[in-house]
């Protein structure tokens, strides 16, 4: 019954299910602002030192650095990430997970608080340049520009030079 309340409450809130042997339903709560920026700070420094260690090796050492650039985030950030999405009394332990609930969580906290993120900050700025962009000009606007207007007409009589006649 308190899940429902806290799903009432905030819609963003899922669960999914844990355990190896015995399973049991777990609440995952989404991160704050805080939290989101510090995860993604981290995950920035992480890729960067990527990229940088993996300049100049070919494609098959790159993608073995790329995994274990992934494993190391993980392994150093995991528990501390399971505290800030959990409940205090409702811990998941590492021992308990198995690789595809891990997965699954994973997603979760990916789409509840980046995925969602970044199509609204998308907007934002769509809605923004609407705002900051110059406004069109005007046919009013294009009549009062000085210069375009011109006395000249090309039916004024044009002076003939006088040839010789053959006569």
């Amino acid at each position: 019954m308190s899940d429902e309340i806290d799903r009432n409450i905030n819609p963003q809130i899922t669960s999914v299910f844990v355990g190896t042997r015995d399973l049991r339903e777990v609440p995952i709560y989404p991160l704050s602002l805080a939290d989101e920026l510090k995860f993604s700070d981290i995950i920035t420094k992480e890729l960067t030192n990527y990229f940088k260690s993996t300049s100049g090796l070919g494609e098959e050492e790159s993608n073995m650095a790329m995994a274990a650039a992934i494993l190391k985030m993980i392994k150093a950030n995991i528990p501390r990430l399971l505290e800030l999405v959990t409940d205090p009394n409702g811990r998941i332990k590492l021992s308990e997970l198995t690789n595809s609930q891990a997965v699954e969580m994973a997603l979760l906290i990916y789409d509840v608080n980046f995925d969602s993120l970044s199509k609204n900050v998308k907007s934002l700025s769509e809605k923004i340049k609407k705002v900051f962009q110059p406004e069109r000009l005007t046919q009013l606007s294009v009549n009062d520009i000085p210069g375009i207007d011109s006395s000249i007409s090309a039916d004024l009589d044009i002076e003939k030079e006088e040839l010789p006649e053959d006569s």
